[in-house]
């Protein structure tokens, strides 16, 4: 081959020499190109058969999930419904039991007063009847003295012994039925006062269990907030797992695309009939380790991976991608071997590869590297997802339009029994008033006839008393002391009726009293039981208020971090993208300083750099730091710096890539250069390469910044509803009726 090559050289000239083996290296590549084109396309047919079948898998699994949603939404609709209908129900059952409660209380209260003044209205009349009768008696006393008074004349001592006896019989009769009906007035009194207290402590139970049930209900209702707080931090762990698991695959597609573009470049050294030197056989040595340091780097992904779809709760999902990535490491493992046998051979600087490894090389490389696949059950999956949350979020409007008419009713309720009851309570409160004034002046109308009874019955009695006087003037002295007897009697008799009548109505007055404020602790005990149910009430509202706040809190931390991992999605692929810039320029930089010292000594640069890659790679980086959209404006200075100084370096390498360019031209044309303009140009070409090298570095720290770690917008949104809501549980107490 050598021989060959030497005579070829002397009988032609070397660059129709290169023209040569450049055409038949082109046309070995196309003929390689053609081949891995159809393998390729061999390939992709068997793909796309099953990316059918895995597409089809995933329509029914998203119409299952559909159909599932809409059976849940379906089923709380209807419960909804039922409670609904059934409040609607118990707003008419509270309607009318409220009616009814209103009324009895306000006839109870009623009777009560006209029993008390009927009562009142009988003692008085009792009293004017005994009043009336004394009258009568005296009366006919009047008569019987003056028709006996001459009879009586002759028994008047026997008549003022008999008088003293009856006289103190008379007050003892009277003494007991005083006694007696004080302590019918007593017992009453009595009787009321147990009635009243007994009938607080009932409502007072009564209000201590509603009291009770409204705390449960309370309790019930944050439990619930607490466990959607917890549901909601478990869908966050779920989220934080599959993001991690995707960026690992999107790592991982990264390296299989550095596998896809070093293995091309790999592959033209495979080309039958490679013009081969010092220099292709260096740069070939050093790409295929580096491609089995990728492939070493792929491994170790697909290692982190499989780790990461364990932890998936999917059976399904979770074996189909260990399957997968199974299948893959296989692969590489075939590809290894397929690897190490062109690299042994290139170290022993055996060319002559074989039509076989070679095709067996591409093959393998095609079926790790082509994604196209899986892509595809990516965006299948993306659209199955997307589908499936609008038909959740059409069942959430569906239900909140719901709940806001539940809400509306309840509203309209409360609003109608706050009305209700004021108006009721005014109206009870008004007619008991008019029935107590309309009593009172019965009650005014019967003593004040009592009292002119009571002057008739004082001015018939002083009829008697002068009748007598006049009989006394002509009695002896036996007939003065009975008369002082009958006066002394009379007149005790009429102080101590005074005295009883006044004793009895300072009972009925006390009687009445208790009834008063036993009603008016009624009054109070019930409108304090709506101040706390309308405080129930309210309770319940803000809690319904907290957590549509919390829903639409929590939705919106969603939609910022979703924002904010896109941006560090981006941010990753930028930091991903100036790597890849540093690595070729770390893979060329050798041959650039070798170059840099050949061009010192005036010698043929034996192995140019691949400018034209640095070129490129920082020409990627460029356009992935020039699309970044931001997030934040913290970061656009942090952006255009980056741009900047990214251009300078493509700048400076392409200087780098002229200068070297001309030096080979010169040399090529017989180009005779000075010591001095020799040494010039390599200063200047140092420099530039210096000034490259240190912008590679300041690179290196500002993309270092776009290592943004990951949003705690959720996280810290939930922290804090979970915080808020806490701080109100611990207020929630149950009192009884003793406090």
């Amino acid at each position: 081959m050598a021989e060959f090559e030497s005579f070829i050289r002397s009988c032609c000239d070397e660059d129709e020499l290169d023209r040569r083996l450049r055409t038949k290296r082109e046309d070995k590549q196309k003929e390689n190109l053609a081949r891995r084109r159809a393998n390729e396309r061999e390939y992709e047919k068997k793909l796309e058969g099953e990316s059918n079948t895995e597409k089809l898998k995933l329509n029914v699994k998203k119409m299952e999930e559909i159909e599932t949603i809409r059976q849940e939404t379906r089923s709380k609709l209807n419960k909804l419904n039922e409670q609904f209908d059934e409040e609607s129900k118990q707003f008419d059952e509270r309607k009318k039991e409220a009616v009814g409660m209103f009324k009895n209380e306000w006839k109870n209260q009623c009777d009560d007063l006209d029993e008390i003044t009927n009562n009142k209205l009988a003692s008085i009349s009792l009293r004017t009847k005994s009043t009336e009768t004394s009258i009568a008696s005296t009366q006919e006393e009047l008569r019987e003295i003056q028709q006996k008074q001459r009879q009586q004349l002759l028994d008047e001592k026997a008549e003022t012994v008999d008088l003293r006896n009856e006289l103190e019989q008379k007050n003892s009769v009277l003494e007991e039925e005083r006694l007696e009906k004080i302590l019918e007035s007593n017992q009453r009194v009595f009787e009321t006062q147990l009635s009243a207290k007994k009938d607080f402590t009932n409502k007072l139970l009564e209000n201590f269990e509603k009291e009770q049930e409204n705390q449960r209900q309370l309790m019930i209702r944050k439990t619930n907030s607490h466990q959607d707080l917890i549901n909601a931090r478990h869908a966050q762990f779920r989220k934080e797992n599959t993001n991690s698991l995707n960026q690992l695959i999107q790592e991982m597609h990264i390296q299989k695309q550095y596998v896809k573009e070093n293995a091309d470049i790999c592959s033209n050294y495979m080309v039958s009939g490679f013009g081969w030197s010092k220099s292709h056989h260096k740069r070939a040595e050093k790409r295929f380790n580096e491609l089995r340091s990728q492939l070493r780097n792929l491994s170790s992904f697909l290692i982190k991976l499989d780790a990461k779809v364990a932890d998936l709760s999917e059976t399904s999902k979770r074996e189909g991608y260990k399957a997968q990535i199974k299948k893959v490491k296989e692969k590489i493992a075939v590809l290894g071997t397929c690897l190490a046998y062109f690299i042994g051979n290139l170290m022993s600087r055996k060319y002559d590869w074989t039509e076989e490894k070679v095709d067996q090389f591409n093959n393998l490389l095609n079926e790790i590297s082509d994604d196209k696949y899986e892509s595809e059950l990516n965006d299948r999956q993306t659209k199955n997802e997307e589908e499936v949350k609008k038909v959740m979020e059409e069942n959430l409007m569906e239900l909140n339009k719901v709940n806001e008419r539940i809400n509306a009713q309840r509203k309209e309720q409360e609003g109608f029994f706050k009305g209700f009851g004021e108006k009721l309570n005014e109206e009870n409160e008004q007619m008991l008033r008019e029935r107590t004034e309309r009593n009172l002046e019965k009650l005014a109308d019967a003593e004040g006839e009592l009292e002119k009874q009571m002057e008739l019955l004082s001015e018939t009695s002083q009829k008697c008393i002068d009748e007598r006087n006049q009989i006394l003037e002509t009695r002896k002295e036996g007939l003065v002391e009975r008369g002082e007897l009958q006066v002394e009697f009379e007149t005790k008799k009429q102080k101590e009726h005074k005295k009883f009548g006044k004793k009895l109505l300072n009972l009925e007055k006390e009687r009445m009293n208790v009834e008063e404020d036993h009603e008016a602790e009624l009054l109070v005990l019930a409108r304090d039981q709506r101040e706390k149910t309308m405080q129930f009430t309210n309770e319940l509202k803000a809690l319904d208020d907290l957590k549509s706040r919390q829903a639409n809190v929590l939705f919106k931390a969603i939609e910022d971090e979703k924002t904010f991992d896109t941006f560090r999605t981006d941010c990753r692929n930028v930091v991903t993208s100036f790597n890849r810039c540093k690595e070729v320029f770390s893979l060329e930089d050798g041959y650039i300083m070798t170059s840099i010292e050949e061009m010192g000594y005036g010698m043929k640069v034996s192995t140019a750099p691949d400018t034209k890659a640095i070129s490129q790679a920082i020409s990627n980086f460029s356009n992935d730091i020039r699309l970044l959209v931001v997030y934040d404006m913290k970061y656009d200075d942090l952006r255009g710096e980056v741009q900047l100084k990214s251009d300078i370096l493509n700048k400076e390498v392409n200087k780098i890539a002229s200068k070297i360019k001309v030096y080979k031209k010169m040399r090529k044309g017989g180009i005779v250069i000075s010591d001095e303009d020799r040494k010039k140009n390599v200063d200047d070409i140092s420099m530039i390469h210096k000034t490259a090298h240190d912008l590679m570095i300041e690179l290196g720290k500002l993309v270092a910044q776009f290592n943004i770690p990951a949003s705690k917008v959720f996280e810290n949104a939930l922290n804090e509803e979970h915080k808020f809501l806490t701080s109100g549980v611990d207020k929630l107490r149950i009192t009884g009726p003793s406090e």
